[in-house]
């Protein structure tokens, strides 16, 4: 990969971008290509173990006890990374795979820091798991102000059912809506680059009709790799044309969809 042992920090202040990987997921093997990429223009990235609440239930599950106890442990996280002198304290973007978009989406709303919010598949959007969302005790939709990216596979493909109506309450916040076809859901983590490169099959017989193959979603994953950085660009630096790419990033997706949603202006607090 692109890491180098020992090497000299660049200089300055750079905007800090947290990583909620999937249920169980060991995060840094799910992440590593996009951090590299993003590490490579400019951000410093961030993930924090998956963990179950208690020593008795080590793994991680789906309920709100284990749902809290991640995102605590990305507040600690941050807490901690705020105070280092080359982080941006003004400039802070969450993103979550899977399960980790619930999470992150928590920590979006909780937090009026965050200036940005990215979901990969995220689980908030499939039919029969958005509830783990919305059924959350701290689900406040009103709360989320940060620009939010939903971005995954299109409803068909691997069997997906869609259900957005979570992200559709977020009315004040500046939604952008992206799919991507010939995807899985492992292709939005740098599991998508390992298979290619290692040449993994699949199972005896087994066939997508939507036309996906390992090729299909190494591209896909590099897609998404640019349309995230120009997303976060847009919104945590000064980057006037980084909405442009990010458009143009899209188009040149496989296939790949767009549907914008501005904010309504926020209502005034007490």
């Amino acid at each position: 990969v692109n890491a180098f042992a020992d090497a000299s920090p660049a200089d300055g202040r750079f905007p800090l971008v947290l990583y909620f990987g999937g249920l169980n997921d060991a995060s840094t093997m799910g992440l590593f290509v996009l951090a590299e990429f993003l590490a490579s223009h400019g951000y410093i990235v961030t993930t924090v173990p998956l963990l179950g609440p208690t020593q008795d239930q080590s793994t991680q599950g789906r309920t709100a006890v284990d749902i809290e106890t991640t995102v605590r442990d990305m507040e600690v996280a941050w807490s901690s990374l705020r105070r280092e002198a080359d982080v941006d304290t003004a400039a802070l973007g969450v993103i979550g795979y899977s399960l980790g978009g619930i999470e992150a989406t928590i920590f979006g709303m909780r937090n009026a820091d965050v200036a940005a919010v990215v979901g990969l598949d995220a689980t908030y959007g499939f039919r029969g798991a958005s509830h783990v969302l919305t059924d959350f005790y701290d689900y406040a939709p009103q709360n989320m102000r940060a620009a939010f990216l939903d971005l995954r596979k299109v409803a068909g493909e691997q069997g997906t059912v869609l259900d957005l109506s979570a992200v559709d309450s977020f009315l004040f916040a500046d939604r952008s809506f992206v799919t991507i076809r010939r995807m899985h859901h492992s292709d939005f983590t740098s599991f998508a680059m390992v298979a290619k490169t290692f040449h993994l099959g699949n199972s005896p017989g087994y066939f997508d009709p939507s036309g996906w193959t390992r090729e299909t979603g190494y591209r896909g994953f590099q897609s998404i790799c640019l349309v995230v950085l120009d997303f976060l660009n847009s919104q945590l630096k000064d980057d006037r044309k980084a909405m442009n790419r990010f458009v143009a990033d899209v188009a040149r997706a496989d296939d790949g969809t767009l549907r914008h949603q501005a904010a309504f202006p926020a209502p005034p607090s007490p």
